[in-house]
């Protein structure tokens, strides 16, 4: 998830930001996630009037540009629904976007979030939505990017935990899916192991 983030930051980022800014660049990212893994993201900013310029003079004016970059940048997802939009007057704009993948089922049966930090600094909003600020910098503006996590409504037992190299993740179940991810997983055991007696009956006959 924080490839995914870093660089949809960097793709928007390239083309506006200038050496004299102080303040930080304020960014907001929101993915929703749905019951199969998959996940709305929602990127939005507001600008001042020379990132605005900036923006309108290079990526602003050409979406489909900005959804082939994107498109290239995550090979490991399937992009699709891309929706852009702008306040001219307000000097801001959103773009929404389908991934699929963003949640995947490991071995255990459980849905995993990979949020790629150690001990990032998680707030719990709600039951089933949490926020993470994280800073970066580029260029030499501080970026500061404030991301939300919403797990969906059929979601239990969130729980913030650390894979194998300590890195943060998120686990969760789904109720009538989580199960379903359990029986795939014994399911293709049993599969194995019934072509494995198959193969040795057919081995001892004459």
């Amino acid at each position: 998830m924080k490839k995914l983030i870093l660089f949809i930051i960097t793709i928007f980022m390239c083309n506006i930001i200038t050496a004299q800014e102080i303040k930080p660049f304020k960014i907001n990212l929101e993915f929703t996630l749905d019951e199969y893994g998959n996940s709305k993201v929602i990127y939005s900013c507001k600008m001042n009037a020379s990132q605005w310029d900036n923006f309108k003079r290079s990526t602003g004016n050409n979406q489909s540009l900005l959804k082939r970059e994107i498109e290239k940048g995550l090979p490991a997802f399937f992009l699709s629904d891309f929706e852009y939009k702008e306040d001219a007057m307000d000097r801001s704009y959103s773009l929404s976007f389908n991934a699929k993948g963003v949640a995947t089922i490991n071995s255990k049966g459980k849905w995993v979030v990979d949020l790629d930090a150690k001990n990032p600094d998680v707030t719990k909003l709600s039951d089933n939505t949490y926020m993470m600020i994280t800073e970066s910098s580029a260029g030499g503006q501080l970026i500061q990017t404030t991301n939300k996590l919403v797990f969906p409504e059929s979601a239990s037992d969130i729980k913030e935990e650390k894979d194998s190299f300590g890195k943060a993740i998120f686990t969760f179940d789904i109720d009538g899916h989580s199960g379903m991810g359990k029986a795939m997983q014994y399911g293709g055991i049993g599969l194995i192991l019934a072509g494995l007696f198959l193969g040795w009956r057919k081995s001892k006959q004459p």
